[in-house]
């Protein structure tokens, strides 16, 4: 029969077991972090000046990644709702991302939603992109959205930020593009925790860049 103080140990032991685990799932939004991938522009239309999807429902954790598949573009960060097209100081910014023609890998920006409780504006800050319409938002309400993006059309200048913030460069390659979707016209919005790719090795963090195509 075993003693008192072996059947403590164990129970403690048993009890050590099924702590740990209940720790790492207990977490904002439920579930593990996920990584939902935006498609900026388009691998079929060089032209096409679309976020997509361009509202995206995002838990705290996870990861969005902007896989940037045409032309010259940006995401960058915007004051707000009411301030269009002109970036939030301390925001997050991608910088400029050329993309060659046949292209076979591609410029991500990693992006980790810290607050699901906040909002967050995004706009390309390339040439006159905004004002096309160029915009997409994060954790933002269906109508907010759509008066973000119609203010957007209205406004006189475009901005960009002055430096790269707010994520992580990375490569992906054209097959994770084309899960992605490709860069469809328009975006319909993604589900929180939403399905992604994984990005290729990390780059160093870049800046500068031109004003885009």
């Amino acid at each position: 029969m075993p003693s008192t103080i072996s059947m403590i140990i164990a129970i403690f032991a048993a009890g050590s077991a099924i702590a740990s685990p209940v720790e790492i799932v207990a977490r904002q939004g439920g579930g593990q972090p996920k990584t939902i991938p935006v498609v900026v522009g388009s691998l079929t239309n060089a032209k096409q000046t679309t976020f997509t999807p361009n509202t995206v429902q995002a838990n705290a954790g996870d990861t969005v990644q902007f896989q940037f598949a045409s032309a010259n573009h940006t995401v960058t960060q915007a004051s707000g709702a009411d301030a269009p097209c002109a970036p939030m100081q301390g925001g997050a910014n991608s910088g400029f991302m050329p993309v060659q023609a046949n292209a076979k890998t591609f410029m991500a920006f990693n992006m980790k939603v810290t607050d699901a409780s906040t909002p967050m504006y995004m706009y390309c800050a390339a040439a006159n992109h905004c004002q096309l319409g160029m915009t997409m938002t994060i954790n933002a309400a269906a109508g907010d959205a759509k008066a973000y993006n119609k203010a957007a059309t209205k406004q006189q200048t475009n901005t960009p930020a002055d430096n790269v913030a707010g994520g992580s460069i990375t490569q992906v390659t054209k097959k994770q593009v084309q899960a992605a979707g490709g860069g469809a016209a328009g975006g319909k919005a993604a589900a929180a925790g939403g399905a992604g790719g994984g990005a290729g090795g990390l780059l160093a963090a870049l800046g500068g860049g031109n004003k885009g195509n």
